[in-house]
């Protein structure tokens, strides 16, 4: 014990010993600690933690928390400051979402971010500036889709706004029953559900010999390309007019078919487009509203079915179009606007589909990529890719509500372009209206078809004001386009003006089981038609007769079902026939468009779905006229007028009087000319020229009217003085000129 002693009597040595104090471990169990730093013996042992707090004295508890304190308060201010930089983030990306409109004055509307959440107003008012809501808002409940089997075991998947929905549910709505005329809604739903897919019939029907789509004779293109861009294409503008004459003139060097193919899809739909468009005009030229008669068969007629014959061997070895090119996004794109109109709604939706890959797979979606750079393409061809984007999203929006499907198109996809762009000196054009009204669209979809890993923010309160805005901002009203320093022609303003309103009944559709939403649908049903029917007059003074057809194939169909079934609860017969005279408007409207569409097309079946309701509606007013004291004064303006059109030549007569709802259409599809000419004879009389037109008699042009002699109106191959051109073209056997109507 001397040796201790003596070493603590040291100062040296008992300082030395004031440091070697036992460990914390050791000093709680109170055993003898070896003192080995860092860590002792016992507690190497015993596997344990040795800690030393400070010259063997017992930690301090409020030291140590007061440490936790302060650490944890930084780590506070850390997670704030992230916070603050994402919410930062998120308003620069709300402006520059806002900037992307394309449209000149549309700063001021409301635009919600892709992911979702709700304009930027609502999302800096949730506490913590994350811009995200703890629960969804929405006021419409997510809806169902129904599988449709068939006789040969096909599985077809249908979301509720298409047609194919309601007539496949027809059975589970309520409709109205007319009493004392013989039918009933027994007999109305079986007519209806006979509209249903003929499984009987092949997908593609002209199509069974696999043959190729055929290239359209140069002249033809070169004849009608200046009356398209001048008129037609600045409601979809798909292509460019210097673009176009580039792909013509890599057309003419293209040797293989196969890379060929994107071109003559182009071309052979510009031309369908034209001609179509230019037959309607000439309808609208000669009738009214109230007096459109069908007419049947005509070299006109054969001609454009022609046309749509071939746009449908597209779809053999379609596979040709996918390649990552822009002219083949563009082929796609105008497939399935013609398809919209003329075939079904198959096609339409397939070839939307493959268009939106295509376009992905080019990168047109992404900033990262050099699609849109001014490095490497020029101010005309970069608006000409904008423009294609836009008519992708806006074809997305109008096609999946017929096919009942999610947008194949998402908004964040087309908002992570660049910022559109236009051309020096140019104002707002039609697309950029429709486009930014698209997004206000994309909404409703997205409340309809909501998806589930995140949260809807939005109500419909909220998608109207924002279509108020977008109806403001186009200055729609007459009083606000006075005041506009850039407005549009009177017939695009109606145009935008149908399309406003058929936005509002897409929102509206969901909560009809609301009297106040269903009387809001009804109204806005109403006012379309009208709209229509102000768009039809006006076409005999300015080519609108494009986006006329656009326009009624994209009708709602679940609308004009709730427009016929309240004709028993209206308040007066005048008030009931006017709403059937504009039912009826639609009805011929889409049997003129019959005319050219073949039969298993979308155009067809709504036509046939609308002559049902027609002949339902009908038979309600004349059971309210039978005990009505008006019935004397209302004779004529709730019963269709009788409409008759003799089939020049050998042929039956067909008579659609108001009393049958279905057999006359069924005969009129069955018995029409489909192609008495094949196609292989048109091509090879385009080949020859004019001269094998000149012996086709012109007595049954589908613009002939009842009364008007045949030489006053030539057809369309007159009209735009084709046979003169051609004649002339070869004759000089120099480059055709760029005239057009």
């Amino acid at each position: 014990m001397a040796p201790a002693r003596h070493l603590a009597s040291s100062p040296t040595a008992a300082n030395d010993v004031y440091k070697s104090k036992a460990c914390d471990q050791c000093r709680l169990k109170k055993i003898r600690c070896g003192k080995e730093r860092p860590n002792c013996s016992n507690c190497e042992r015993m596997n344990l933690d040795c800690n030393w707090s400070g010259q063997g004295k017992k930690p301090n508890q409020t030291v140590a928390l007061n440490k936790s304190i302060s650490t944890m308060g930084d780590r506070l201010r850390r997670i704030e400051g992230n916070i603050s930089g994402i919410q930062q983030s998120l308003q620069r990306l709300d402006s520059v979402v806002r900037s992307r409109s394309g449209f000149l004055g549309l700063e001021d509307m409301i635009s919600l971010p892709p992911d979702g959440t709700g304009s930027s107003s609502e999302a800096g008012s949730n506490q913590g500036g994350c811009g995200t809501s703890s629960s969804s808002t929405s006021d419409i409940s997510t809806v169902k889709f129904d599988v449709i089997h068939d006789a040969q075991g096909n599985e077809r998947c249908v979301g509720p706004t298409s047609l194919l929905s309601l007539i496949h549910n027809i059975d589970e709505v309520s409709m109205p029953d007319p009493e004392g005329t013989g039918s009933n809604n027994a007999t109305v739903r079986e007519k209806i559900k006979e509209l249903g897919y003929n499984t009987r019939q092949p997908l593609f029907s002209n199509t069974n010999d696999g043959s190729m789509i055929k290239e359209p004779p140069m002249l033809i293109v070169e004849s009608l390309m200046d009356h398209y861009f001048d008129v037609i294409n600045p409601h979809f503008p798909i292509w460019t007019k210097d673009g176009f004459r580039r792909l013509m003139n890599v057309s003419r060097r293209e040797s293989s078919p196969a890379s060929n193919k994107p071109f003559v899809v182009c071309a052979n739909n510009m031309v369908l487009l034209t001609l179509m468009a230019k037959a309607l005009h000439s309808r609208a030229k000669n009738s009214s509203a109230s007096n459109l008669d069908l007419t049947i068969e005509s070299i006109d007629v054969e001609l454009v079915q022609s046309f749509i014959e071939n746009a449908n061997r597209a779809m053999v070895r379609v596979e040709q179009l996918l390649s990552p090119r822009l002219v083949n996004v563009q082929a796609l794109l105008s497939l399935c606007y013609v398809s919209q109109m003329c075939l079904c709604e198959d096609v339409s939706n397939l070839t939307l589909t493959l268009a939106a890959h295509v376009a992905k797979s080019m990168g047109l979606y992404q900033t990262q990529t050099s699609s849109l750079s001014p490095s490497k393409f020029s101010p005309e061809e970069i608006l000409e890719r904008q423009n294609v984007l836009k008519c992708l999203y806006y074809l997305d929006k109008a096609i999946c509500w017929n096919v009942g499907s999610p947008p194949s198109v998402p908004f964040n996809a087309i908002s992570t372009t660049t910022a559109m762009t236009r051309l020096p000196g140019e104002g707002p054009s039609l697309m950029d209206a429709k486009f930014v009204l698209a997004q206000i669209e994309d909404d409703i979809y997205r409340l309809l078809y909501p998806d589930t890993t995140g949260q809807i923010n939005i109500t419909t309160k909220a998608i109207k004001a924002k279509l108020g805005n977008w109806r403001v901002t186009c200055h729609l009203d007459a009083e606000d386009s006075e005041k506009a320093d850039h407005q549009f022609p009177f017939s695009s303003r109606l145009e935008l003006d149908i399309l406003f309103h058929y936005a509002r009944m897409r929102l509206m559709w969901p909560s009809v089981g609301d009297p106040d939403a269903k009387t809001s649908l009804i109204q806005d049903c109403q006012t379309s038609l009208l709209l229509l029917q102000q768009l039809w007059n006006n076409t005999s003074k300015h080519d609108q007769h494009h986006s006329f057809a656009w326009l009624v194939a994209s009708f709602p169909a679940n609308a004009v079902f709730q427009f016929a079934s309240q004709f028993e609860n209206s308040e007066t017969l005048q008030s009931a026939a006017a709403n059937l005279e504009l039912l009826s408007f639609l009805l011929t409207s889409l049997q003129n468009m019959s005319t050219f569409a073949t039969k298993n097309s979308y155009v067809v079946r709504f036509c046939s779905f609308v002559q049902i309701l027609v002949h339902l509606a009908h038979n309600i007013l004349n059971s309210k006229a039978s005990g009505s004291p008006e019935q004397s004064t209302l004779p004529n303006l709730y019963l269709l007028e009788g409409r008759s059109q003799d089939r020049h030549g050998n042929g039956p007569m067909y008579r659609y009087d108001g009393e049958d709802g279905g057999a006359e259409l069924d005969a009129f599809m069955q018995e029409k000319s489909f192609l008495h000419q094949d196609l292989d004879t048109f091509m090879a009389m385009w080949g020859s020229g004019a001269n094998s037109f000149a012996a086709l008699s012109r007595d049954n042009d589908a613009i002939t009217m009842d009364g008007i002699p045949a030489c006053e109106e030539r057809g369309l191959w007159d009209d735009f003085n084709l046979a003169d051109n051609l004649n002339h073209m070869r004759d000089c056997e120099m480059e055709p000129p760029y005239s057009g109507d």
